[in-house]
């Protein structure tokens, strides 16, 4: 059993250095891609809809020492857009918001940071298991009206939180749509992948012994 921890540890120190992605600020308007990049783009929405389902696991698992918790939440920042602002209280950073089914009321919508970091610290679970139940996929990517190339990434995600009692369980499952963007860099034609909001498409959950 500590081998196989270990090598969990392992993988996700050589998954964080290997696939955290740069999100910059991008342009619309952009240069039409072709089919084969296109295509390349919905790869690699799959790909990174794959690994922000695998940070998500790895966050909750409080069996994984807390540095490389936090680095898996920094890689899975990463991956979404965000925007610098200034307000009375200083410079912010903003992030897209991300939807939560709830055991006690409605879906409701959180910064996803915020989302991400109530994950590191889910104080009333003593422990919390997050898999994937179906195969993801992304949609086609198509040109918006803001010049930008959108494609919706759908996951599905299974909650499972055990009371530190030990007398009751909570499950969910979830079915989730990420706003994916293709734009270009200010500084050059490269083109940047980002992810912006996320929805609860369908969700069901329960609380048992």
């Amino acid at each position: 059993m500590k081998n196989f921890h270990l090598y969990r540890v392992i993988a996700l120190c050589l998954l964080i250095f290997a696939n955290v992605a740069c999100v910059a600020q991008t342009r619309g308007d952009i240069k039409d891609p072709t089919k084969e990049q296109l295509q390349e783009f919905k790869d690699l929405a799959d790909k990174r809809t794959e690994d922000l389902l695998l940070y998500i696991q790895q966050l909750s698992d409080k069996e994984i020492p807390l540095n490389l918790r936090k680095r898996s939440l920094n890689a899975a920042l990463s991956l979404f857009e965000k925007t610098d602002t200034t307000t009375s209280e200083g410079k912010k950073t903003l992030y897209p918001t991300i939807q939560i089914s709830s055991k006690t009321g409605p879906t409701r919508a959180i910064p996803v940071n915020e989302y991400l970091e109530n994950l590191m610290d889910l104080k009333h679970f003593a422990k919390v298991k997050v898999t994937s139940y179906q195969v993801n996929y992304s949609t086609p990517f198509k040109k918006g009206p803001d010049g930008r190339y959108h494609s919706t990434s759908y996951y599905y995600q299974n909650f499972v939180g055990e009371y530190k009692d030990k007398k009751m369980v909570y499950r969910s499952k979830d079915r989730k749509a990420i706003n994916v963007m293709v734009g270009q860099s200010y500084k050059n034609d490269t083109f940047i992948m980002s992810f912006g909001n996320i929805t609860v498409e369908e969700t069901e959950s329960s609380i048992s012994n």
